[in-house]
Formats: C-alpha cells, sequence, structure tokens
C-alpha cells in the first residue's frame, strides 16, 4: 500500500497525466493480492478499491470493473454477499460506459444472486430486474447460451412472482431458440410445455389453444410427446371448469334478476 500511495506523490515532465495512476494502481492491485492470500480480506478489498479508484482516473473503466469485482469477491469472503451486492454494481457501471459488457453481466448475475440467497424483502423482484440487465448485456455480446441461461432463470422466478405472461414470454423465446440448434432443438418442447402452462395458470384457455396448434407447426417432434398430450388434458380440463364456473354464474345472475321486484 505505501508502494501506491508513494507512487501517487510522483511528478514527471514526461510521464503525462496518467502514469503515476497506472503505477499506483499496480501497487495497489499487488497489495491486495497479497491481503487476500494472507486472508485478510478487508485490507485486500480495501487495496483494490483504491486500484479501482486509481484506473478510473487513468481512464482504464474496463481495468476498474475489474479491481471493483475483485474487492466485491473480497468483501463476500469477509462478510458474505453484503461487500459484493454493493461493489459490483460499481464495476457493471464502469463496464457499460467501456462497452465491455459481457464481463459486466457476470458480475450482474453474480451479484444479484445474493438477494435470493439472503431473502430480505424485494430481493425476487431485484434479481429479476438483474437477470435482466444481464440478458441485455450478453445479447449485445452476442452470447447466446449465456443469455438463454439467465432467460431461463428470469421465466421461473417470474412464474414464482405470478407473472405468468413475462414467464410465458422467457419459456417461448427460449423454444424458438432452441429450434435454431440442431443439439438444442430437442429441449424446445420442453420449454414450449412451459410456456402452455403458464397460459393455463392465468385460465387463459384461449392462449393456451393458440400455443398448443403454433408449437405443434414449429415442432413437428413436440406432437405426440408425453408434455404435448399433458398439455391437451390440462387445456381441455381447464376449459371444462371454465365452462361450468361461467354456467353458474349466468344461472346466479338469472336468479337474481328473478328475485329482484320489478
Amino acid at each position: 500500500m505505501a508502494k501506491g500511495e508513494k507512487a501517487l506523490t510522483k511528478f514527471s515532465f514526461f510521464g503525462g497525466g496518467t502514469a503515476k495512476f497506472e503505477d499506483a494502481a499496480e501497487c495497489f492491485n499487488d497489495a491486495g493480492k497479497q491481503f487476500v492470500m494472507g486472508k485478510a480480506y478487508g485490507e485486500g478489498a480495501s487495496a483494490y478499491r483504491r486500484a479501482a479508484d486509481c484506473h478510473l482516473k487513468a481512464k482504464s473503466e474496463f481495468d476498474a470493473a475489474s479491481s471493483h469485482g475483485k474487492a466485491g469477491e473480497a468483501f463476500q469472503k469477509l462478510r458474505g454477499r453484503l461487500g459484493l451486492q454493493r461493489l459490483l454494481p460499481r464495476g457493471r457501471g464502469d463496464l457499460r460506459g467501456h462497452g465491455q459488457v459481457l464481463h459486466g453481466g457476470e458480475h450482474v448475475e453474480e451479484a444479484r444472486g445474493g438477494a435470493r440467497e439472503r431473502r430480505r424483502p424485494g430481493g425476487a423482484a431485484e434479481r429479476h430486474r438483474g437477470l435482466g440487465a444481464a440478458i441485455d448485456y450478453y445479447d449485445g455480446e452476442n452470447q447466446p447460451m449465456r443469455a438463454n441461461g439467465c432467460r431461463e432463470k428470469v421465466a421461473f422466478l417470474s412464474a414464482t412472482l405470478g407473472a405468468y405472461d413475462d414467464a410465458l414470454a422467457a419459456f417461448d423465446s427460449l423454444g424458438r431458440s432452441c429450434l435454431g440448434s440442431n443439439l438444442g432443438k430437442f429441449n424446445a418442447k420442453k420449454w414450449f410445455t412451459n410456456a402452455i402452462l403458464c397460459a393455463l395458470a392465468r385460465e387463459d384457455v384461449v392462449k393456451a389453444k393458440n400455443a398448443l396448434a403454433e408449437y405443434a407447426n414449429l415442432d413437428y417432434s413436440f406432437v405426440g410427446t408425453r408434455e404435448h398430450m399433458l398439455c391437451e388434458q390440462l387445456t381441455a380440463r381447464v376449459g371444462r371448469r371454465a365452462r361450468r364456473a361461467s354456467r353458474r354464474r349466468r344461472r346466479s345472475t338469472t336468479r337474481s334478476s328473478a328475485s329482484t321486484p320489478g
């Protein structure tokens, strides 16, 4: 740390305005590594944060994000996810400005995962937003497998939160994406089944029927499978229940009208 502080006091006629910050950042990063190796995680995190600040002053956003990430990892070891949640979003911001979105997406996924693990109020909604940001990152970096991994988490999380329309859209996107891959096309029916179940969860029988027909056209191997037969049976059952409920409502309305004095 002392070497880093000393590097910041250097003066040079030829080194330009950023040389001392680059030298100091290297010293702070080395100090952070030594602290972490010695399990002095708090000091290590502080050293990495100092390195990140120097990188920013040297206009090296990517290196700053990397140092922020290492600081977050040190805090994670020191006191769980609290430090990670606080520091990694800063790293993500540095990376967004620099355009290095892939590394930032990894930070977002890891940081947002802590919300679920701590089970704090609003954690699920925050994780949902973080995963959405990670999807944007990976799509922008042309990393479809990583993006789909986040979409899967978003789909299940949306269903858990009762946001069935969002879950349906995510499952539908996953299924269609699978059809574009020779290896992944056999998984399409799994996602299509989940999409149909989301439609049935909100008792939208029309949407479920339309989805069944559309997915059968998109994926010929879907027809006749256990998943397809299950969706057909559930759609028919939910449809019958909806019709019975509708008839009961009509009878109730008719009785109510008849009992009302004219």
